[in-house]
């Protein structure tokens, strides 16, 4: 048998032999803990920076996409400016050589041609005749044309040339001035000029 001092050398190398068993198990079991733990926590963290850095693209894209956005209607505003410029020019241009050939004979055989047709088309007792203040010297004739029958006045509305018949009696008003056939154009230059802003 053995003695007590071997027994309890015996009994004290278990305990020691338990504990270091025990530290082992609690040693590795920390690990673990700490390492899913560390998992977990850097998961989090780069979840959260994940997050962030999209947040960060959302704002850099909204801002980008802004930023175009007011440089487009920047630029859009300036090309309707422009456009609206190089139409002004052309319907001055435009206005400038009609206004010239109101000043040969031609448009005097024009004018009263215009007339001609009004008179054949609408041969209105009452009708008001209307036409600029050059075109006045032209009443005799015009008055004749109309057989007497129509009033012929001045309209200083009419810059450029041509003539405005209306008869109230009937609700008759036929606009042939220069005036607004150019105007007229307007329109059509838009959509032919190559000028168009989309």
């Amino acid at each position: 048998m053995a003695t007590i001092e071997e027994r309890a050398g015996m009994i004290e190398s278990a305990i020691l032999e338990y504990a270091h068993q025990k530290a082992n198990e609690i040693q590795t079991q920390t690990e673990k803990f700490k390492k899913e733990h560390l998992e977990v926590a850097e998961n989090q963290i780069l979840q959260e920076m994940y997050d962030n850095i999209q947040d960060q693209v959302a704002e850099i894209r909204g801002n980008a996409t802004k930023t175009v956005a007011k440089q487009e209607a920047q630029l859009r505003q300036q090309l309707l400016i422009r456009r609206e410029e190089i139409t002004n020019n052309v319907f001055r241009s435009a206005t400038k050589k009609l206004i010239d050939f109101t000043k040969t004979p031609e448009y005097e055989t024009y004018l009263l041609n215009i007339a001609k047709k009004l008179s054949t088309a609408y041969p209105l007792e009452d009708s008001i005749i209307t036409v600029k203040s050059d075109d006045y010297a032209m009443s005799v004739k015009l008055d004749k044309i109309f057989n007497g029958k129509c009033k012929i006045i001045v309209d200083d509305n009419i810059k450029i040339g041509g003539i405005k018949l209306m008869n109230q009696t009937i609700g008759i008003f036929v606009d042939e001035t220069m005036d607004t056939k150019l105007n007229d154009r307007k329109p059509w230059f838009y959509s032919n000029s190559g000028l168009t802003i989309n």
